[in-house]
């Protein structure tokens, strides 16, 4: 039985090691699109602005109408 404890002990230790670099990995994952995704929403509002100042200024529907058929 001795012998078993330390060979358990180790397969825990490295399981404990790979689900530390795969939490480590997932996080990384995460702040990646947490950055895209804050990305994508200043490149939309940006486009929104410019929709608006596009039809304010040159007095033009530029957005679709959803009821034309």
């Amino acid at each position: 039985m001795s012998t078993e404890q330390p060979s358990f002990r180790k397969g825990s230790d490295e399981s404990l090691n790979e689900l530390e670099k795969e939490l480590a990995e997932l996080r990384a994952e995460n702040r990646k699109l947490q950055r895209a995704l804050q990305e994508e929403s200043l490149r939309h509002e940006a486009c929104e602005e410019l929709i608006n100042l596009a039809e304010s200024t040159y007095h033009i529907k530029v957005r679709k109408n959803s009821d034309a058929k």
